[in-house]
């Protein structure tokens, strides 16, 4: 089926699957048209060009969008929301994360094989031919919000979310995303080939690119839903699983469909030394330089990671500009510091990306998807790795979670306080021994906050979080089937295994259990 066909079938709002009517079921209800006045807190404020504080500060919104920042509201409000001893911050962007339980991040800490060091997943995703590996297992509902509850809880208002679409095309995703009241970049995710182990643990790459190629029409469908949809919480972008499994040919389908629906592309690429050496062996190119070649790197890139660049101590290759190249291209590189420090390297370094102009935004990509805690290890890895105090600065950090997310989704209206911007405002506790006295509130939320201090999240104008409860879903329930989950993959994995082992013996356990 062509993008064309897509779209006329979409708009005939024809009852069954991949039509776009389903997207009809997300329809938001009439948002409230009555003013909420929050005051006297301190206000992360955006002034046009970048962050500024506003102590005793004011946040009025009205209808999903933000009416007054400042003081001295000059109008009248329905509602008034009081924010003394509080930060009040724009929503947290991830620009990078798999929703779901992660139970597969629950087992590689710590663990892994090594010779598959400075590699992100190949530790523990693949299983034996035949096997289903963890992305290619269908999520649960209860998985995906599950996830979706973490990012809330920790003031992320807008995810990109990698993940397959599953039997429905993704149409669950979506409507769990609406469900919970989270903003949802998103379609299917596509691949050209996949990875298994053999018998004796070596690693096999199984191509298909037939099967990427119906993967790019499932997103088709789903694209063409959201277009002809009216929620503005649910928006469409490519996502291409990783350079590495891709095809030219699955490569330029991909940019065409990016194109047709006006919307980004998103892909993991340059994460992995065996795969920078990879390409460089197959095609003379660093992966970045491959990109540039194959048109894939535009302002409307998404790149997850992208470590393994020209440069990088690891390469052994300083040959070539691809920091340039990206910066030239307004291409985004998504920094996930958590992950990579638990597989023992990162980012050489933040610093050297905002100095060669590239635009960087933050992804929660492992559990528990905690953005503060991405901002922390993004500081300080940044400062180690750099052997500088005055290098990934807190200010720096902050506005990747937030700006410099929304610059990597075309949105002007996120990741900031500002008349006319999207009411997605995240208000945080600053008193207590979990954060302690505040000098300065950047400084507060890059290196001391956590999910603890969250108190309410908005999005869109609507509280999803209040007094650090869920609103849209029992967070009890969810964390424990959340928990039954992650037991029963685990079970899975250990099947699965080409090793034949116990799963404590590939993983083995920090602590050994003990009868007494």
């Amino acid at each position: 089926m062509t993008i064309d066909e897509v779209n006329a079938k979409a708009s005939k709002n024809a009852p069954s699957y991949g039509s776009g009517a389903w997207v009809y079921s997300l329809r938001m209800e009439d948002s409230t048209q009555q003013t909420v006045l929050i005051e006297h807190g301190t206000v992360i404020a955006f002034d046009g060009e970048r962050h500024r504080r506003i102590d005793a500060g004011e946040v009025a919104f009205c209808g999903g969008r933000i009416t007054h920042v400042g003081r001295n509201f000059p109008g009248k409000c329905d509602r008034r929301v009081s924010a003394r001893g509080k930060i009040v911050m724009p929503g947290l962007i991830s620009a990078h994360s798999h929703v779901s339980v992660q139970s597969g991040s629950r087992l590689i800490t710590d663990g892994g094989r090594p010779q598959f060091s400075k590699a992100l997943f190949l530790n523990y995703l693949p299983n034996s031919e035949g096997e289903p590996g963890y992305l290619d297992r269908p999520e649960h509902e209860a998985s995906v919000r599950y996830g979706f509850a973490s990012l809330l809880r920790h003031g992320i208002t807008t995810v990109v979310n990698f993940s397959p679409g599953g039997p429905s095309g993704g149409r669950y995703i979506a409507e769990i995303a609406r469900e919970m009241g989270i903003r949802l970049y998103y379609s299917p995710v596509t691949t050209a080939a996949s990875y298994h182990f053999g018998g004796a643990g070596e690693l096999l790459t199984i191509w298909d690119e037939d099967r990427g190629l119906r993967e790019l029409e499932f997103a088709a469908e789903f694209l063409a839903g959201v277009k002809h949809g009216p929620s503005e919480l649910v928006k469409g972008i490519v996502m291409v699983d990783e350079l590495l499994l891709s095809t030219e040919e699955l490569i330029r389908r991909a940019i065409e469909l990016a194109n047709e629906f006006d919307v980004h592309l998103t892909l993991h690429a340059a994460e992995q030394l065996y795969e920078f050496h990879e390409f460089l062996r197959r095609h003379g190119r660093t992966p970045v330089e491959y990109m540039a070649d194959k048109g894939l790197l535009t302002s409307k890139t998404v790149i997850a990671h992208c470590l393994m660049i020209a440069g990088h101590s690891s390469t052994g290759h300083r040959h070539g500009d691809d920091l340039g190249l990206l910066a030239k291209a307004g291409a985004t590189v998504v920094h996930c510091p958590v992950v990579q420090a638990r597989r023992g390297y990162g980012m050489e370094s933040y610093q050297r990306y905002l100095d060669a102009g590239v635009n960087v935004a933050l992804g929660a990509d492992t559990w528990p998807l905690d953005l503060f805690a991405e901002m922390r290890m993004a500081t300080y890895l940044g400062k180690l790795t750099d052997g500088r105090y005055d290098a990934a600065k807190a200010m720096d950090i902050f506005n990747s979670a937030t700006l410099g997310g929304a610059k990597a989704l075309g949105r002007s209206d996120l990741g900031r306080l500002a008349a006319s911007a999207e009411a997605d405002i995240v208000i945080v506790d600053a008193e207590g021994f979990g954060v302690g006295p505040i000098r300065d509130p950047v400084h507060t939320l890059v290196h001391q906050t956590s999910a603890a201090q969250v108190d309410t999240v908005i999005v869109a104008g609507e509280t999803v979080v209040e007094g650090g409860r869920l609103v849209n879903a029992d967070g009890g329930d969810v964390l424990r089937q959340g928990i039954e989950i992650a037991e029963q993959e685990w079970l899975e994995f250990e099947r699965g295994h080409w090793s034949g082992a116990k799963l404590d013996e590939i993983f083995p356990p920090a602590i050994e259990s003990w009868d007494g």
